[in-house]
């Protein structure tokens, strides 16, 4: 008689586990705080994600009621890579302060969560096999999670992108539209009751700086030369087994061929950080290929390769952005310039909220039709401005009274603060 009860009783323990922490215990709204500050750690493994969380922080570090700590830890782009402080060099040029790091992982105490002991931890990704073990959900479930995608999610994917572990262990999932709540909530473990509709604190980011009067130079300069056109060439990594968008394995010598046959363009060739290993790993190009194409790219004189965690500028700086996917098609409208997108016709598409934005670019399948679209351009034939100009305002108004960031950080104070 005794086996069937142990067995009722561990198989509630099994359901219970399956509920995050967090929704169980005490943290509504009204939950008020007993500190007079609240400890915000932001666990950062990506300077190229840092944009979604900038503003946030760069406010709590000037109100008296946060002490917010960026933890910048190691991370990889795949699983067949090794853990690297890949960020470290970018933040050490920021001006912030309370900046914490280690040397190398074997460096980090196992406890180290335990000795900062926040009260709030922001997550930058979803994808717990990019991060150290100590720092995935499964170690941090007892905590307040909180995360803000590190870019829209455009794409017909379903519950990948909201409904990983993170998204069911959350504290709070900062939504940047009604559609991304309601995709919580069809998708989502515990549904969108852990989601707030805020805004997007990435376009936040990005129209700040499209509208200051600082940005990095143009990298690419030619003695005694105007271009004609300043192109931003960016192409993605999502092969035909994940999400399906990249193109540059199939047309890099016809990129090649572009870029030696046009020296009166400048272009800025900014692959995805992912580009290189997702190619080699998957057996689309080899090493010489690859590293062979940009040592031809990096010896023409109108043609620069960036790396850099920034990138902003660029979009300031460029006239027009060919890509074949995912984020910068969306983030560029920022700019009301055009995009031309390489399509490779085996995406998996995007969802039906985003689907619209096609019509604010042009969309092509062949490096040849790049170059026509371009020249129709650059002959005052450009159909699709007011489209950009209608789209650009719909994903983000900086207009309104109160911004993303703000609203976060009242919602921090409200929820541990009692709104004090």
């Amino acid at each position: 008689m005794i086996q069937p009860i142990w067995d009722e009783i561990n198989e509630m323990r099994n359901s219970i586990n399956k509920i995050p922490h967090l929704l169980i215990n005490s943290t509504s709204s009204n939950y008020v705080h007993s500190k007079s500050k609240i400890k915000v750690l932001f666990l950062v493994q990506s300077s190229e994600f840092w944009y979604a969380l900038e503003t946030i922080y760069l406010k709590m570090l000037n109100d008296k009621d946060f002490i917010p700590i960026l933890f910048i830890i190691p991370s990889r782009y795949s699983e067949d890579g090794g853990f690297e402080n890949k960020s470290l060099n970018y933040f050490q040029t920021k001006q912030y302060t309370n900046i914490l790091y280690f040397e190398n992982e074997e460096a980090i105490p196992d406890n180290i969560i335990e000795m900062l002991n926040p009260d709030v931890i922001f997550r930058q990704a979803p994808w717990e096999h990019l991060v150290p073990s100590i720092f995935r959900t499964e170690q941090l479930k007892q905590r307040r999670i909180c995360y803000i995608p590190y870019a829209i999610h455009t794409l017909n994917t379903e519950e990948v992108f909201y409904n990983q572990k993170l998204h069911n262990y959350a504290w709070r999932l900062y939504s940047d539209s009604q559609h991304l709540h309601e995709c919580y909530g069809s998708y989502n473990l515990v549904k969108n009751y852990n989601s707030v509709v805020v805004g997007n604190t990435k376009f936040e980011y990005i129209d700040n700086q499209l509208n200051s009067t600082e940005h990095l130079p143009w990298p690419v300069s030619i003695d005694n030369r105007i271009p004609k056109l300043k192109i931003l060439w960016c192409p993605h990594h999502s092969l035909e087994t994940w999400l399906g968008f990249a193109t540059f394995h199939k047309n890099y010598m016809d990129i090649l061929e572009f870029a030696v046959a046009h020296p009166e363009y400048d272009i800025v060739f900014r692959p995805h950080p992912a580009m290189k290993t997702a190619l080699i790993t998957n057996n689309k190009m080899t090493l010489s290929e690859y590293d062979g194409f940009f040592s031809k790219l990096a010896q023409l004189p109108n043609c620069y390769i960036d790396a850099g965690a920034e990138y902003i500028h660029l979009f300031h700086h460029s006239d027009l952005l060919v890509a074949d996917g995912i984020a910068f098609l969306f983030e560029y409208l920022l700019t009301k310039k055009p995009i031309i997108r390489i399509d490779s016709q085996q995406s998996v598409g995007f969802n039906s909220y985003y689907a619209k934005f096609q019509q604010a670019w042009y969309v092509v399948n062949s490096i040849d039709a790049v170059g026509n679209v371009i020249l129709d351009i650059l002959n005052n034939s450009d159909d699709l401005e007011s489209k950009r100009n209608s789209f650009s305002q719909e994903l983000y108004n900086a207009s309104i009274e109160l911004l993303p960031s703000d609203k976060i950080i009242a919602d921090l104070k409200e929820s541990l603060l009692g709104g004090n």
